[in-house]
C-alpha cells in the first residue's frame, strides 16, 4: 500500500525519532552486551556522565543537546501535524 498522506508520513518519523531515542536505552537496561555497544561506539560515555540512562553510562554535555534537538525537531513535528488536522478539519467544517 503507497500513501503519500502527510498523517501518515509524520506519523513514520515520530516513530522512527521515539525508537531511535528509547529504544538503545530499554535494549541496554536488558542486555548488557547493549550497554556495552553503546560505550564502545560513544552514543553513551562513562565520563563526564550528566544524565544517567545505564548503569554507569549515560549523557555528557553535547550528548544532551544533540537530544534535545531531537526532542525538539519531534515537538515541530507534532504541532505542525496538529496544525495540519486543524487547518483541515476547519476546511471540511465550513
Amino acid at each position: 500500500m503507497k500513501s503519500n498522506d502527510p498523517d501518515d508520513i509524520i506519523t513514520f518519523f515520530v516513530v522512527i525519532f521515539l525508537a531511535a531515542t528509547f529504544g538503545p536505552v530499554l535494549a541496554g537496561n536488558l542486555f548488557p552486551q547493549v550497554r556495552a555497544f553503546l560505550v564502545d561506539w560513544h552514543i553513551l560515555v562513562t565520563d563526564g556522565v550528566l544524565v544517567p540512562l545505564l548503569d554507569g553510562a549515560g549523557l555528557d554535555i553535547g550528548r544532551v543537546l544533540i537530544a534535545g534537538g531531537v526532542l525538539a525537531v519531534l515537538i515541530l513535528l507534532l504541532v505542525w501535524a496538529f496544525r495540519l488536522r486543524l487547518a483541515r478539519s476547519r476546511k471540511v467544517e465550513g
